[in-house]
């Protein structure tokens, strides 16, 4: 729980830069960070789904990365990278996060792509480096699935899921 505890509280810190980075005021940031370590729902089951937590902060890691690579493609040479780092390992805790992880990687290739001379190959650079390590990554897990369970899906649910454990409390 603690660190969990920890991670929403470094979700709440990036929620803050990426709205100054974006240009809000120290006021607006501040409401907006406090909005999301506020949720009382997100408190509610936060104890109870660690995939939660994860994937709220991969997310928002993810988005301040990107904003940043849009802001200035140039100086960022392993951002892309280290945004398909994030992504995959977003995909791998909540595999459907994928859609997430196209768009994401399709818009910072398209708009950090634009931002210098614009080529198809920088497009297709930046937005193969961001999204090759999610695919590869649920492909290797699928496979792995598919070895040690019989069924090719990246979710080793088969019967009941977490949901149904949980849903009666919530």
């Amino acid at each position: 729980w603690c660190v969990q505890a920890a991670r929403g509280v470094g979700a709440t810190l990036l929620l803050y830069h990426l709205l100054r980075i974006l240009g809000g005021t120290p006021g607006l940031a501040l409401v907006v960070g406090l909005l999301y370590v506020l949720d009382l729902e997100v408190l509610a089951v936060e104890h109870f789904v660690l995939t939660e937590t994860v994937a709220g902060f991969l997310i928002v890691a993810a988005s301040t990365i990107a904003v940043r690579m849009i802001q200035d493609p140039a100086k960022r040479s392993r951002s892309p990278w280290l945004l398909g780092l994030i992504l995959a390992c977003l995909c791998i805790v909540r595999p459907d996060t994928l859609a997430l992880a196209i768009y994401l990687a399709t818009g910072v290739g398209l708009l950090a792509g634009g931002r210098s001379t614009f080529t198809l190959a920088r497009v297709a650079r930046l937005t193969g480096a961001a999204l090759i390590p999610a695919v590869l990554v649920l492909a290797g897990w699928a496979a792995v699935n598919r070895a040690t369970i019989g069924v090719t899906a990246v979710s080793t649910v088969l019967g009941h899921d977490l949901i149904d454990h949980v849903a009666p409390y919530v």
